[in-house]
């Protein structure tokens, strides 16, 4: 099914991204920029104003609020760890697997990457549309 086919390809994307190094053979080490984290706060606090005001609107007309609770520190780690996931996917298809013995030792660059905003992004849309079919 297609459904199958879909997580097959997560799956062989995201190990593919655990396992990835740059051309030299190094493992990659992915950084959140502060230009990223001071977005995730801001995101994070409207976010959770957001859930505030439609509770208090719902109780308001007379109408029992939503399950669904504010936005809490798991929410903000999950957002995270999804935007870590992204990045690496975005990364792997830049890389190669890492094969053991496998290094050039004559360049010395680290292999250090960042995640965009724009990985913040997906990851907030990935997760909007997760919570929506759960």
């Amino acid at each position: 099914t297609s459904d199958e086919e879909t997580v097959h390809m997560l799956r062989e994307t995201l190990a593919s991204g655990r396992d990835c190094a740059d051309r030299t053979g190094r493992k990659s080490s992915l950084k959140l920029s502060s230009l990223l984290l001071e977005r995730a706060q801001q995101d994070f606090l409207t976010r959770r104003r957001q859930a505030y005001d439609a509770k208090q609107q719902q109780q308001s007309v007379g109408r029992e609020p939503s399950k669904s609770s504010l936005p809490g520190e798991d929410d903000f780690h999950r957002w995270l760890n999804i935007t870590r996931l992204q990045a690496k996917s975005r990364h792997a298809a830049h890389c190669r697997p890492v094969a053991s013995g496998d290094m050039d030792s004559d360049d010395a660059a680290p292999a250090e990457w960042e995640a965009t905003v724009e990985d913040w992004e997906v990851a907030l849309q990935l997760d909007d549309v997760i919570r929506v079919t759960e």
